[in-house]
């Protein structure tokens, strides 16, 4: 890559090549973004992309952490860290990005299937429960919610038939 491009030149080319799973080009054009502008927070969020799919979780938290900060209404990078922390299995972190995405921009269906799942691993059903309902208000065609919901309200019966099992099961005693 020639340094004559635009960052608007670069940046694209960073996608696409991102896109073509050419992962080194996509970073060197990032990269090239970063030396003409080094708070440019597309192509640092490129960047924590790409440092997530090689398993490099905390450059990416880094790097997300840092355009977020230089961009505090950044989606992407809030939508981004999120996932990034609920893979790591930073499940309060996690729901935290999500929601301060939402608080950016509430009506996208992914972001409250996304915090209804961290909410879900969290054990807490009936907040998980009101996220996949609100991600199936916004988008009533999104499959991911409503199978999320219908395992999310099995596993909270289940949860609480055992609670009330168990108290049964103490009182015979």
């Amino acid at each position: 890559m020639t340094q004559s491009l635009s960052v608007s030149e670069a940046l694209q080319f960073a996608e696409k090549y991102y896109q073509a799973n050419r992962l080194n080009q996509a970073e060197q054009a990032y990269l090239q973004v970063l030396k003409q502008q080094p708070q440019n927070t597309e192509a640092l969020c490129g960047l924590g992309i790409i440092a997530q799919k090689i398993n490099q979780p905390e450059t990416a938290e880094k790097l997300f952490s840092k355009a977020v900060s230089l961009q505090p209404r950044l989606l992407k990078a809030w939508f981004n860290l999120g996932n990034l922390r609920q893979a790591n299995g930073n499940l309060p972190e996690a729901q935290s990005a999500y929601q301060k995405a939402i608080e950016l921009q509430p009506n996208l269906a992914p972001l409250y299937n996304n915090l209804g799942y961290t909410l879900q691993q969290q054990k807490k059903w009936d907040e998980a429960i009101s996220c996949y309902q609100k991600a199936l208000e916004i988008q009533p065609n999104c499959i991911e919610a409503e199978v999320s919901l219908n395992n999310d309200r099995n596993a909270a019966r289940f949860s609480r038939s055992s609670l009330q099992f168990s108290s049964c099961f103490a009182k015979t005693k």
